[in-house]
């Protein structure tokens, strides 16, 4: 092999790992149990039941968690779901859900992302009720949004929050999630809860720019080469 070639295909190779590098990973999920999987006592299988603490979660004052296994329709992400018109709540609660506080880095960017279901064959103004599925999510000080699942079908049909933008103020974040509607144990649904944060990547580096670059040293070493001769 030439040396110039030599030179350029060593250039190459050795810039391969920084072409990795540079790929985002997987970032991870900061929510425990945002598909409710887990529940103290025997799996649901087809049952419901309320807690006022699951893995991760816990209830607003006066509220309960609400956990389901194919009652009133299927889950997004595995078995269960949460519906968060719960039963056996206090009446007197000033709010019905439940929350979670993440450990998170002040002025860190995190994307937050759920599932959303009306519930099935309950509409909005079922039994008239108001706002059956409708809810509101908070994420600590900085970010409150409403969504409403509208009109339940025959089955549930989850949507998708979409990649949200939140950003923590502080080392400690409650992500929540309140029930707006008319409190008669009937609406709303939520499943597959993430947060994730969002890193800061350097700027992607293509391979046709590490063949430019070895291609480059490869001609610039053939010139020095010719002119030695």
């Amino acid at each position: 092999m030439k040396p110039f070639q030599y030179i350029a295909s060593t250039l190459a190779v050795a810039l391969v790992p920084a072409l990795i590098a540079t790929q985002p990973a997987q970032a991870a999920n900061l929510v425990q149990n945002g598909s409710f999987e887990s529940t103290p006592g025997t799996p649901l299988n087809g049952d419901w039941r309320t807690f006022s603490t699951i893995e991760g979660w816990s209830a607003t004052s006066g509220g309960k968690i609400e956990v389901q296994a194919g009652v009133a329709g299927k889950a997004y992400d595995g078995n269960n779901l949460v519906e968060l018109d719960s039963h056996y709540y206090d009446p007197s609660a000033t709010e019905l859900g439940l929350f979670q506080d993440i450990v998170t880095k002040a002025g860190q960017l995190y994307r937050l992302s759920f599932a959303y279901s009306a519930r099935p064959n309950i509409s909005e103004n079922w039994r008239g009720g108001q706002d059956q599925n409708a809810f509101k999510v908070l994420f600590g000080s900085e970010f409150s949004q409403v969504f409403d699942a509208g009109n339940g079908g025959g089955q549930t049909n989850w949507l998708n929050s979409g990649s949200l933008l939140v950003k923590a103020v502080s080392d400690l974040t409650r992500l929540q999630f309140n029930y707006l509607g008319t409190r008669d144990t009937y609406g709303a649904y939520i499943d597959n809860v993430s947060l994730t944060a969002v890193a800061a990547t350097p700027e992607p580096v293509s391979m046709l720019g590490l063949l430019a670059v070895g291609a480059g040293v490869g001609i610039a070493a053939r010139k020095r080469q010719r002119a030695a001769d």
